[in-house]
């Protein structure tokens, strides 16, 4: 089996800087926000208000 090999758009192949570039802390994740709720936790607190909007903006939108 052969591994197959990323290239960028001039055809060389493509090197990370980190492995795991995502995970640093540079200037372009200073402001990222990254909870680790999941999406039912973090709706749970504002599910009443999200259903009232969402149906108030259906009722609107006729």
């Amino acid at each position: 089996m052969t591994a197959t090999q990323i290239v960028d758009a001039s055809g060389q192949p493509f090197q990370l800087r980190t492995p795991y570039e995502s995970a640093t802390k540079s200037f372009r994740s200073i402001g990222w926000r990254s909870p680790s709720l999941g999406p039912n936790a973090t709706l749970s607190s504002s599910l009443y208000t999200l259903r009232n909007r969402t149906r108030a903006a259906y009722r609107n939108s006729n």
